[in-house]
């Protein structure tokens, strides 16, 4: 299981998006708006010189705005969690954090991204999904979707057991996207009482 979590560490995270979407462009269904992926990823690890990148401090201080935009009630109704800048800053530092970040193919301008990790997880190797977020802008058309598919994508090449994710139970929107569309369910190391701790882990075989 640890092997398997190093190996994926240490693979080329831009060969694998190029492999689940061969020249890193999607276009949406609802406006064909069409955007780049970046892969980007902490760790020394990962060289490439076309889609492999430490990520720049601008984007990192983006991420936190649009994730404290997006999210930060939900973690302020959540005891447990609770918002803190500085933490989610450092979670992006991490060595062990990598990202997909989706850009405007009009003016460059970042408009959503993914922070992921590979994890050994009660004995297994998974991809941990620990954001997803979308400017307002772009959200209902079908990114967070889009997104979501290349995740399991990226976590099926890279020989993971599956894919989990932590979500606060008042998140809705989130809630239905990723069990009633995607698949997921509540995972069995989920919090047997999870209204009392606010959020529940959810997981998909991959």
């Amino acid at each position: 299981m640890w092997k398997s979590v190093q190996n994926a560490r240490e693979l080329d995270g831009g060969s694998i998006l190029s492999s689940v979407l061969p020249n890193q462009t999607l276009t949406l269904p609802k406006n064909q708006q069409l955007l780049n992926i970046q892969f980007y990823s902490q760790s020394k690890h990962h060289i490439s010189l076309n889609s492999s990148y430490k990520i720049p401090k601008e984007i990192i201080s983006w991420m936190v705005h649009l994730t404290e935009r997006n999210v930060k009630h939900y973690y302020e109704q959540n005891t447990e969690l609770g918002w803190n800048s500085d933490t989610k800053l450092r979670e992006f530092q991490s060595k062990l954090a990598m990202f997909l970040i989706v850009y405007s193919s009009i003016n460059n301008n970042p408009l959503a991204f993914i922070h992921y990790r590979y994890l050994i997880e009660n004995k297994n190797a998974v991809l941990y999904l620990y954001e997803l977020q979308i400017e307002e802008s772009m959200q209902n058309c079908g990114l967070g979707m889009k997104l979501m598919q290349i995740v399991v994508q990226i976590a099926k090449e890279s020989a993971m057991k599956k894919v989990m994710l932590t979500v606060c139970n008042s998140n809705e929107n989130a809630i239905y996207l990723y069990k009633v569309k995607l698949g997921f369910t509540v995972d069995e190391y989920s919090p047997k009482y999870s209204e009392e701790f606010g959020y529940q882990i959810l997981s998909k075989i991959v």
